[in-house]
């Protein structure tokens, strides 16, 4: 599919053999990063809408917790290009249909030598799919606990009590609670993790 584009003077019949794949679902993610090969001036009009469905359609296949992936990222991006060719009213739904698909990543990293986060809060609407990449910029090591709502006290002073646990450690200081939403490994100085 990459050698296709390179093909000069078969634009537009490139970009409908590409779009062909794309919508019966054939190596789609190669298809899609050929086809943003093909200059944006000849992808013809008649093909836009239904192939931005068909991009819509895919991105909704893929687990909430992959839409991150770069695969995910370049369907989300062709869906938005081929929008903004498309009538001002067909352009909004199609945005709307992919705002709400993609993923929102909230970055939460360590202020250094203060034991704290460098954010205080953040919002998440419910039903909302987000990742949280969490990044230990600090000399110690440090975890990420999401609780349910009214939790954080509890958790915290269980996490505290465990310092004297001897299975602290295997349990990367995270108390065994159903009011534990979500939580990181326990991460060395300048680790990372995605948690989605």
């Amino acid at each position: 599919m990459n050698a296709l584009t390179h093909v000069r003077g078969q634009e537009e019949r490139k970009f409908r053999q590409l779009a062909r794949f794309i919508r019966d679902g054939i190596d789609q993610d190669a298809a899609i990063r050929a086809i943003e090969r093909v200059p944006h001036s000849y992808w013809p009009d008649d093909e836009l809408e239904p192939l931005t469905g068909s991009v819509v359609a895919y991105v909704r296949e893929i687990p909430p917790e992959r839409r991150t992936s770069p695969e995910a990222l370049e369907a989300l991006q062709l869906g938005d290009r081929l929008a903004s060719r498309l009538p001002p009213e067909s352009a909004r739904a199609i945005r709307a249909k992919l705002g709400k698909l993609g993923v929102r990543v909230i970055h939460i990293g360590t202020r250094p030598h203060q034991m704290l986060y460098d954010q205080d809060s953040f919002a998440v609407e419910v039903g909302e799919s987000v990742e949280f990449f969490f990044e230990n910029s600090d000399i110690m090591p440090h975890n990420f606990v999401v609780t349910k709502p009214g939790a954080l006290e509890e958790i915290g002073r269980a996490s505290e009590a465990m310092a004297t646990d001897a299975d602290a450690l295997r349990k990367q200081y995270v108390p065994e609670s159903e009011k534990v939403l979500l939580a990181s490994r326990l991460l060395q100085p300048r680790e990372s993790q995605k948690l989605p």
